[in-house]
């Protein structure tokens, strides 16, 4: 399924309702190949459609919640002038059907985890600590695994790829 189909899905109203607020934010940036950043975005959303982690998921709120955050991903480091964790909180809680806290905490514990800057600010002293964070909640798991399997289909064999494979070892659950 694509995104815009997904944002014709009247049942993910806080993905429709996040989603354009990160695109704005993304409009003017670019991936190193040149294309707009929002087609790493949308891959890695459709990624986390296709995960059988997200399978796992049968209750559409919950899919919405990991499609939102999807979405979310790396708009608070790259944009931190144009988004803040506040607004999209706000947004969120705005946009569920009906407001249910432990969702809405989820979801920023979520966001949070996946951004290794806030405000400018480094949130972790290393990548291994990063990792370790996104570890503890399954909503950042599986989008981070998404973002991985993304980003090193875009990768030539280097310590890149290999610190990313590792990564994913590690979120999957295949080395510890």
């Amino acid at each position: 399924m694509k995104v815009t189909e997904l944002l014709e899905n009247e049942n993910l109203p806080i993905f429709r309702a996040i989603y354009p607020i990160c695109a704005e934010a993304h409009k003017d940036q670019k991936r190193k190949d040149g294309k707009p950043y929002m087609t790493h975005v949308d891959a890695v959303i459709e990624g986390c459609l296709k995960a059988k982690a997200c399978i796992g998921f049968s209750d559409i709120k919950s899919i919405d919640m990991i499609l939102s955050a999807a979405a979310a991903h790396d708009v608070l480091e790259d944009q931190p002038d144009k988004v803040t964790l506040k607004e999209l909180v706000h947004i969120f809680a705005k946009s569920a059907i009906m407001y249910e806290p432990i969702r809405v905490r989820l979801f920023e514990d979520a966001v949070q985890k996946l951004s290794k800057k806030l405000n400018g600010i480094k949130t972790y002293k290393d990548y291994a600590d990063y990792v370790s964070n996104v570890k503890l909640n399954e909503i950042s798991r599986i989008v981070k695994i998404a973002d991985l399997k993304h980003n090193m289909s875009d990768l030539s064999d280097g310590n890149l790829k290999e610190k990313y494979q590792l990564t994913l070892a590690v979120l999957e659950g295949r080395f510890v």
